[in-house]
């Protein structure tokens, strides 16, 4: 029988190990556990590639605005990842959080709107609407909602063993490839990949996501009952996509 246990535990150190490892770490800060590594440096390093930059994004930004909420919010895409959420905050007079996630579509910025009016009482909300977002299928906020409500899924998660893996050895080769996130400013080479790539994927069989109004007409509609200040902003894109379309 001892030599059974024996085994066992030498058999489930090395997952202990790694469990240990990932908590300590904490590349997503979900456990909040920084003194061994700063949130800067784990935020530096959340945009590595362009699906886990995604997650990591939304996940980050969620549990920051529940340990420390404001009711002035930016929501939109990788877009509005570049608005400088202090220069927002200067202009208003109020105090803004940016809660921008690259691939973030519709569904994406609804969920992370109504999450924000459950745990506060909104004053002012800017909505950045993207043209190439919306035939995006995928809800980055209920993805990361899953990691919130079972975080035992952290564990077990490969992709979250890589993000760990990454982040050390950042720290020691200072290299932080961010040549394929979804916030990074794209080469003219680059972009001209990704409007292919986009023309193939995105609109070749675009539609017009109509079943989306009643609920931007809920979001107003919520807004105008709550005196809350709602802005919808979009940016520009390139001329080859109107071109294209």
């Amino acid at each position: 029988m001892k030599n059974y246990f024996l085994k066992a535990t030498i058999f489930v150190m090395p997952l202990l190990f790694c469990w240990l490892l990932i908590i300590l770490i904490d590349p997503y800060n979900i456990f909040n556990v920084n003194w061994i590594i700063d949130k800067e440096t784990k935020f530096k390093n959340l945009n590595n590639t362009y699906e886990r930059g995604a997650i990591g994004y939304m996940l980050w930004k969620k549990l920051e605005f529940e340990r420390n909420p404001s009711r002035n919010l930016i929501i939109g895409d990788s877009q509005a990842c570049h608005v400088d959420e202090n220069l927002v905050s200067d202009l208003y007079r109020s105090n803004f959080i940016n809660m921008s996630v690259p691939g973030a579509n519709l569904e994406t910025k609804f969920g992370i709107f109504w999450s924000a009016a459950r745990q506060v009482a909104l004053e002012h909300v800017i909505i950045q609407l993207s043209f190439m977002n919306l035939n995006i299928k995928t809800n980055l906020f209920q993805s990361t909602q899953d990691y919130i409500d079972k975080p035992y899924l952290f564990l077990v998660d490969g992709n979250i063993c890589r993000d760990t893996y990454n982040l050390i050895t950042y720290i020691f080769t200072k290299n932080n490839n961010q040549k394929n996130s979804g916030v990074a400013f794209p080469s003219t080479v680059e972009k001209n990949r990704l409007f292919d790539v986009q023309q193939e994927k995105v609109f070749r069989n675009y539609t017009y996501p109509a079943h989306y109004y009643p609920e931007l007409k809920r979001i107003v509609d919520y807004c105008n009952t709550n005196n809350i200040t709602l802005e919808f902003v979009v940016f520009p894109i390139q001329q080859r996509y109107f071109d294209f379309l």
